[in-house]
Formats: C-alpha cells, structure tokens, sequence
C-alpha cells in the first residue's frame, strides 16, 4: 500500500528491481546507481518491517510479501502514469474554448478564481463566458452552444447533471460615508429603510420603489459608490470586491433569501477540457468539506 509516509520514489525502485530481477537492473531502468537501488529498497524495507528480497549469486528473489506488495502497486502506478500521459498530452495539443452560460451577476466572480487554477495546466484553453437567462442557458447546453451553466435558478430539466456549489447570502449596503451621513446601523426599520433612496437590481426582487434600476451588482456599486443611495446584492460579491468601502446592514421585518448556486450540464456531451474544468469545481468542493 502506498503511504502518505513512504517515499514514492521507494515504490518505483521496488517495482523495477521486482520486475527484473536485479539491483543493477533495475538501476539501469531507472538511470540510478546500484547502491542507491540497495539502500532505498532497505529504507522501504524498515518503513513496512518487511523482508522484500533475498540476495542470490545472479540477483535477488523476490518474498511472498514482495508479491502481494507487487500485486497492490503495480495497477496503482500504471492508473497514475496513465493519468500523466494523459494530463500532458492533453495540454500539449488541446486548444479549444470553454463556453459557460452564467444566469446570475456573482457567477463571473465566482468563477474566475478557477479560471486561474485550471489556465496554470491548461494554458491552451480560453473561456467563452455569456449572460443568458435560465431558460436561455438550458437551451445553449442542448444545442451545444454552452458546456455548462452557472444558476441560482430551480432546474427540472432531467437531462442535466448538477453539483452544488455555494449558498449566496443576500444583504443591503451602502457606503461607510453614507451609513454615517444618515444615521444608518447594522440593523434599522423599515421606516427608515422606507425613507432612504434605493437603487434596485432589475432580475431580483425589489424591496421598494427605486430611485434607479440597473442590470447588475457592478452598475449598482458604482451609484451607491457615488452616495447616491442604499442597495441590494450578494454579500459575497460585496466581500470579494468592496469589502473597504461598504457598509452592510439588515432591515428589521425583511427576510433576505439565500440562493443556492449551482453547475448545471450534460455530462454525455462534456468536451474533455469542460470535463478537466468540472472536475476542478469538485476537487475544490472536496476540499472545502
């Protein structure tokens, strides 16, 4: 069994000196001089507390424990050299475009942080990334035109494979300067609420009649930014981006939704590299758990 507490290296030495039947062998295979196939077939030796091989006049014979050895990592290391040629060939002659419908404002944001993980392997690969409503966003994965869609919509399309990805809370802003200017604290009233000027994102919910209606949380920052008014947006949006200059706060008598993000896609028509890119999201989700 390979260990997180056993040298790598000490597998790939025992697999060549097993295979062929010899330190000097094997340190040929390997391009590594016998006494260093000597000492780390001991080292490996002392960690599993095991005796692999005997000494014998025209090389070593391997132990029954070297066997059963060899027959748990050999299948291992053929899956994860498979996995390296696969990994360099793929970036060695993908080139191609990743298309991702995103049906809400906080999906660029969110998005992009992988966008940089996945471009550190995949330089050859570039995204394609359009604003489309739900319905919109299931018909471009049925034509093919989008690989996957990013949602905070309910999805009964059965043909779609989805994974959670985050719960987006909901909050209201303004700037500090504002905040100070009229009086307003982590919570107020919706008396007082009702009495400062609103600036509404036009695909949600309006909570009062606006002042001024936009298309998304950018737009809307940039009046609140001028102290114009209070808004409305995804506190992890506002966290990621302004968290210095703004000012959050509930409204007492107001319950905020939270959404649940989600990718949405067809894994039967997955390209290899939108395939790469998903399995990044869930290693991340992985690790995150």
């Amino acid at each position: 069994m390979i260990t997180s507490s056993t040298n790598f290296n000490f597998y790939k030495v025992f697999l060549a000196v097993y295979e062929t039947g010899s330190f000097a062998q094997a340190g040929e295979r390997l391009f590594i001089v016998p006494p260093t196939i000597c000492y780390q077939i001991k080292e490996l030796e002392k960690q599993l507390n095991t005796k692999l091989f005997i000494p014998h006049p025209r090389g070593v014979t391997p132990t029954d424990e070297a066997t059963e050895l060899y027959n748990t990592v050999k299948p291992a290391f053929v899956s994860i050299m498979q996995s390296e040629v696969d990994v360099q060939e793929f970036n060695a002659s993908s080139e191609g475009v990743i298309r991702i419908a995103c049906t809400t404002n906080f999906s660029t944001h969110y998005i992009a942080k992988y966008i940089g993980q996945f471009k550190q392997t995949y330089r050859n690969i570039s995204f394609d990334i359009v604003k489309a409503s739900s319905e919109e966003a299931v018909k471009l994965i049925k034509n093919r035109d989008a690989d996957f869609m990013l949602s905070t919509l309910p999805l009964d399309e059965e043909t779609l494979s989805t994974i959670f990805l985050e719960t987006l809370s909901s909050t209201f802003y303004t700037t500090k300067c504002f905040a100070e200017q009229n009086e307003i604290k982590s919570v107020i009233t919706v008396e007082q609420f009702e009495r400062l000027p609103f600036i509404a994102i036009k695909e949600h919910a309006e909570y009062k009649k606006p002042i001024v209606s936009v298309q998304s949380f950018g737009a809307a920052w940039t009046l609140v930014r001028q102290d114009l008014g209070v808004s409305w947006c995804i506190s992890q949006f506002l966290r990621i981006s302004h968290a210095s200059e703004s000012f959050e706060f509930k409204v007492d008598g107001i319950d905020l939704k939270d959404y649940e993000l989600k990718c949405a896609f067809n894994k039967k028509a997955l390209s290899k590299a939108a395939a790469c890119f998903i399995g990044i999201l869930k290693h991340a989700l992985k690790t995150k758990a």
